[in-house]
């Protein structure tokens, strides 16, 4: 638990400044954090399942990986910032890093005036070991370009600030007590000032949380629609529990109408089950939607997935008539996918009226469907990855479908075995590769040997999420799993952490793209 939240609060601050730049100017945090620190954990015997998959040699594999790549991240994604080609940045961001997993730290990156970005972090790292940090700062401010460090008269703690040359940007370093702080921006002196109050606030409130994240959705990707959000992660015997509360800035107007599932098509044995409702008036202003379908838009969605075989995944929504909307819907699929993923031919949507059914044809791997049952299931559309539909043998249990109709204000309900789940991601991923010609994961790549990893696998038993309504404006999340992650996103961990520019995502470009730029 310790190594992995400290690193992913690392990695999300690295992307977060990587990305966050050019958003609109103000002065609260777009994103804050505070992490416990290892140190304080290590007599904790919660989240044993947590700790036995962070021991897995490839799971140490992995985050070694992650530490050396935001240690030389600078040297590969801004080498024309540094003006000293001979400053031993790495090795001061890994041991710094090091120490930053270890010790109780809050951190927040802000916009300030003019919108330039603003970041600071405050480690209890001990009064012995001040000095030290406060020549790793000066270091990486010279091999940045700023100047010599100058002190700041202020009482009680120790100052310094070094600016560059040009524009308004500076650095400043503060220590007081155990605590160290160094921030980066227009005005570091006051962000750290900040920074010191909210970590004051927060220790004096602060409960048993390992770890919480705050942020500003709006500001961080410029979306006003977007939420603002907290976020904790602690652990709770052999689990963790994570919770969220998203607030957003207007009604969201979810038509929470009783559930309404294809029973007669859902069978065991399940590894993944998912149940989502209310979202049909956001759904029909979506322009794919308005792109693809005839009629009006369901206001549920459910899929799950069987244990069988990996892609035997499958999905339903309530859509009347579903076989004349099938029949119409196909043309647009085709022609939406040539449009979208040109280098997919031969691949084509074929329409079969004798089974009610479009696939995907002359793909190889799988055999993506979409079939109108109005005899076993009228009134639904199903789909899934790749035939056959198995809708024989035994239902779910009822206990599965009770924390669904027990919840009055539940918005989503998702289960799942996250070993089976994640094998199923992982072959969706490749075909979703495929059919775009990305470049697909090496075999030999530490992620792909991680998550296949027995000695993570064994630990990943089962994640619950529910999703509840709790106000015209607030959406709030509970979960309880294993590793903090499903199958999904570990899935999507994975790519980030395997991608050519991380901390920042990577995006893919298809292989034939690539060649044909190259002539």
């Amino acid at each position: 638990m310790k190594r992995f939240l400290a690193t992913s609060a690392l990695a999300g601050a690295a992307l977060m400044m990587a990305t966050a730049f050019g958003a609109e100017s103000g002065g609260a945090p777009r994103l804050a954090w505070h992490f416990v620190g290892a140190a304080s954990l290590e007599g904790d015997t919660n989240a044993v399942l947590l700790r036995r998959a962070l021991t897995a040699p490839a799971t140490v594999q992995v985050l070694e990986r992650v530490r050396e790549r935001l240690a030389d991240a600078p040297q590969r994604l801004a080498a024309e910032r540094i003006k000293d080609p001979n400053a031993d940045l790495a090795g001061w961001l890994r041991e710094g890093m090091t120490e930053l997993v270890r010790r109780e730290s809050y951190g927040d990156y802000r916009l300030g005036a003019g919108s330039a970005p603003a970041f600071a972090v405050g480690i209890r790292v001990g009064a012995s070991a001040a000095a030290d940090w406060e020549r790793g700062w000066a270091e990486v401010a010279r091999a940045l370009g700023a100047g010599s460090p100058e002190p700041v008269e202020t009482t009680g703690a120790k100052v310094r600030l070094a600016r560059w040359p040009e524009g308004s940007l500076s650095t400043a370093y503060a220590a007081l007590d155990d605590w160290v702080g160094m921030a980066i921006g227009a005005e570091p002196l006051q962000h750290l000032a900040a920074l010191r109050e909210h970590a004051t606030a927060q220790r004096r409130d602060a409960g048993s949380e390992w770890f919480e994240c705050r942020g500003d959705l709006a500001a961080l990707l410029r979306d006003e629609s977007l939420p603002a959000f907290r976020l904790t992660v602690v652990g709770e015997g052999q689990r963790l529990r994570t919770q969220a509360r998203f607030d957003f800035p207007a009604d969201l107007n979810l038509d929470l109408t009783p559930w309404k599932l294809p029973m007669n098509t859902i069978r065991d044995p399940l590894v993944g089950f998912l149940a989502v409702r209310g979202f049909g008036r956001h759904l029909a202003r979506c322009p794919l939607w308005q792109q693809l379908a005839p009629g009006p838009a369901p206001n549920q969605y459910c899929a799950w997935s069987l244990g069988l075989i990996s892609m035997l995944s499958y999905f339903a929504f309530p859509m009347p008539d579903a076989a004349n909307v099938l029949r119409e819907v196909t043309p647009r699929l085709q022609k939406l996918a040539d449009a979208s993923m040109p280098y997919l031919a031969p691949g084509h949507f074929e329409y079969q009226a004798e089974t009610n059914r479009t696939v995907l044809r002359d793909v190889i791997m799988t055999v993506p469907f979409l079939e109108a049952r109005p005899e076993a299931e009228p009134g639904f559309l199903v789909g899934g990855v790749s035939l056959p539909l198995i809708a024989t043998g035994e239902p779910p249990p009822p206990a599965l479908l009770e924390q669904l109709t027990g919840t009055p204000d539940l918005v989503a309900y998702h289960w799942e075995l996250t070993q089976p789940r994640l094998d199923h991601w992982w072959n969706v991923n490749l075909f979703y590769s495929m059919v775009r010609t990305y470049p697909p994961p090496s075999p030999e790549s530490a992620v792909n040997r991680w998550l296949r990893d027995p000695e993570l696998t064994k630990c990943l038993g089962n994640a619950v999420t529910e999703i509840r309504l709790t106000g015209p404006r607030t959406l709030a999340l509970n979960r309880r799993s294993s590793v903090g992650l499903t199958g999904f996103e570990l899935v999507q961990l994975a790519r980030w952490i395997d991608g050519e520019d991380f901390p920042c995502w990577t995006e893919r470009q298809p292989v034939l793209r690539r060649l044909r730029d190259a002539r």
